[in-house]
């Protein structure tokens, strides 16, 4: 949506400057004069140049941010505080320049009479439809401050797995860049210099000598060509993940993966066992939580599975048949939803789930950290090995020649 900079007057004859969003020039000069504004100057913000917010150029609304602003808004909603109070509050402690300017917005809507959810909605960007879907339900059932507890809770568990895991893949990762450079340093830069001196010998060189110089050539003399067809692979890969055979084959894989694909396929099934268990208790209907419960889980062969049991819900069926039908859902969740259908409890089963697989992810990220690890060591020693061996070879074949000609 465009925004706007503008000029203005108080009733009190002070002067403001800000920024407001709107579909038009017209429309927001009427929503400043609703505000109790006198327009001195409206105009399109300018873009490029040296008009660029740099406060804002590089800054990330990180789920941190949510989490904390959920969580106050929560604090102050409960103490009784209005909720456009809540929110001016909010904009003024908020340190990131973006979400300053998001929750001001967010403020000035509701001041002209539209709610929450009408208004986090104009902000798809920050506030995702689990979180518009749950204030949706806490206005009309008066538990805001409840719901956005809820929803921080749930932001905050998803965020602290996928911190163990970045944590956990954080010295594997430094510890690959720096075995690359290394090795790329010995093969372009200190290979060559001994391939002159076995040259000079005359002395055969072995074949893990000829494989290196074969790559160290390479790099050397096909630097470019070697670029070209890396950005090639990544466009051509880039295309095939557009389409919808791509994506599902490349998502599959990922599921399919040793080590990794377990792990990712218990992240996933924790992300949708428990949205979907939060969305249910909430109050949010059954079809809108399967809706938004497909489209966080971050892979399409789920989100197929998933459609199948939207489909068979509309149509007056169960969920546990399709569930069952799918080899993507363990046998523990096909069984226990429907027992949950029954007994009316599966918001709280799909809780229960979710804390186990929650546990199966964190002792999966445990293990992935103490396997990596010296695997990327015993990696990093062969390649050192494969080098010094390429070296040493020949020198023993200079050796035991300079001695038959002696």
């Amino acid at each position: 949506m465009p925004i706007f900079t503008y000029l203005a007057f108080d009733k009190g004859g002070k002067k403001i400057k800000g920024s407001i969003d709107s579909p038009n020039q017209v429309l927001a000069s009427i929503a400043l004069k609703k505000q109790g504004l006198f327009v001195q100057k409206l105009a399109p913000e300018k873009k490029g140049g040296l008009n660029v917010n740099l406060n804002e150029m590089f800054v990330k609304i990180t789920t941190r941010d949510k989490g904390i602003f959920s969580q106050q808004l929560s604090t102050m909603i409960g103490a009784g505080l209005a909720l456009t109070k809540c929110l001016d509050v909010l904009a003024n402690q908020t340190q990131n320049p973006k979400f300053k300017r998001v929750i001001a917005q967010v403020a000035r809507d509701i001041s002209h009479g539209n709610s929450l959810s009408w208004a986090a909605a104009r902000h798809p960007a920050v506030f995702d439809n689990l979180f518009i879907s749950m204030i949706r339900v806490g206005e009309s059932g008066g538990e805001m401050d409840k719901i956005l507890i809820q929803w921080a809770t749930f932001m905050e568990r998803d965020e602290e797995i996928r911190g163990r895991l970045k944590a956990a893949l954080m010295y594997p990762f430094i510890l690959s860049i720096i075995s690359t450079i290394a090795v790329t340093f010995l093969i372009v830069f200190v290979l060559p210099t001994f391939t002159n001196i076995f040259a000079s010998s005359g002395v055969e060189l072995p074949a893990p000598t000829r494989v290196l110089l074969f790559i160290s050539n390479m790099l050397k003399k096909r630097f470019l060509v070697l670029i070209a067809l890396g950005i090639a692979l990544y466009v051509g890969y880039g295309k095939f993940s557009k389409t919808k055979k791509g994506r599902y084959a490349i998502d599959m894989f990922m599921l399919k993966m040793p080590v990794f694909g377990s792990l990712q396929h218990k992240m996933i099934l924790t992300r949708f066992t428990r949205t979907f268990g939060v969305m249910l208790s909430a109050g949010v209907p059954i079809i809108e939580s399967l809706n938004i419960s497909r489209d966080i889980v971050g892979n399409v062969c789920m989100a197929e599975v998933l459609e199948n049991v939207i489909d068979s819900v509309k149509q007056g069926g169960d969920m546990g048949t399709p569930f069952a039908k799918s080899p993507l859902i363990p046998p523990m969740i096909s069984n226990m939803i429907p027992v949950g259908e029954v007994t009316g409890t599966v918001e709280k089963i799909l809780v229960k789930i979710a804390d186990f697989y929650e546990r199966e992810v964190d002792y999966l990220i445990r293990n992935l950290s103490s396997i990596l690890e010296p695997v990327m060591i015993l990696v990093m020693g062969v390649l050192v090995g494969f080098i010094a061996m390429s070296l040493v070879l020949p020198m023993y074949d200079m050796i035991k020649v300079a001695r038959a000609g002696a």
